[in-house]
């Protein structure tokens, strides 16, 4: 029988990319910078992060998601404009 999402304790960067609606390099990029709070539970050089449920809650609260909008967008505007600067001291 496949346990339904909320009824899971800990999930892993697949689960919560698709509950938060942000693919999965966006998680493994908030877990990385410690924006999402998560378990790397790999012995290997590539981590496997396993986040929480009640971190994954905490952190879809409105104002959590905001800032993380928020950080996102300058982000993408900040790619946009270095894509468009000559690089003159390269």
């Amino acid at each position: 029988m496949k346990t339904q999402h909320s009824e899971k304790q800990y999930l892993g960067t697949g689960e919560v990319a698709e509950i938060i609606g942000m693919s999965i390099q966006k998680v493994r990029a908030l877990c990385e910078s410690g924006r999402l709070p998560a378990v790397n539970t790999s012995a290997a050089t590539r981590p496997r992060w396993t986040i929480r449920r009640c971190d994954l809650d905490e952190f879809m609260t409105p104002d959590c998601v905001k800032k993380t909008q928020a950080k996102q967008a300058r982000e993408s505007r900040r790619q946009r404009i270095d894509a468009h600067v000559p690089k003159v001291f390269s």
